[in-house]
């Protein structure tokens, strides 16, 4: 019996994968436009990714560079492993983009220490970061919407089916 309550987490993991694809799957279809090209595989690669280039770059530099302020680099590191962790099982572009901002604080902090990355490539990432900042929240207050006055108050839809579904 201990041991069936030990595989229990195991079994737990591995029947809720093909819920994590249908999640993912759903969450691909539902966003529309280039963005979803470039985001998707940015967040989903990125957050988890930097986590580990992270630790072999301390492992590496520890001993060597003591200007660096450690503590206060593993304390972001250590917040956002943390976060990731706990949406790790399920994750979705929203849950890994409410876990991110550790993530590319350190992804700053790496790009800055390699000597590889040019002037004009960290350029371009600063004139890419900006451009989606400033063209998500344009997107979504410019996309279609209508508005439904309900007995509990106005209520406005962005999706035209269900426009016609609450009509």
């Amino acid at each position: 019996m201990a041991l069936l309550r030990s595989r229990l987490p195991v079994a737990i993991l591995f029947r809720s994968c093909p819920q994590q694809l249908a999640v993912l799957k759903y969450d691909f279809q539902w966003h529309t436009g280039v963005w979803k090209w470039i985001s998707f595989p940015f967040v989903y690669t990125t957050v988890p990714l930097v986590y580990i280039a992270f630790i072999f770059t301390v492992r590496w530099r520890w001993k060597k560079d003591h200007d660096e302020y450690w503590d206060q680099l593993l304390l972001v590191a250590l917040t956002g492993v943390a976060l990731l962790l706990a949406v790790g099982l399920f994750p979705s572009l929203k849950r890994l983009s409410t876990v991110s901002p550790p993530a590319l604080i350190l992804l700053a902090w790496l790009l800055n220490q390699t000597r590889w990355v040019t002037r004009g490539v960290k350029s371009a990432l600063a004139t890419a970061a900006v451009a989606a900042a400033v063209a998500a929240p344009v997107h979504t207050q410019t996309r279609w919407r209508a508005y439904l006055d309900l007995p509990g108050g106005r209520t406005a839809l962005s999706d035209p089916v269900e426009y016609q579904e609450y009509q």
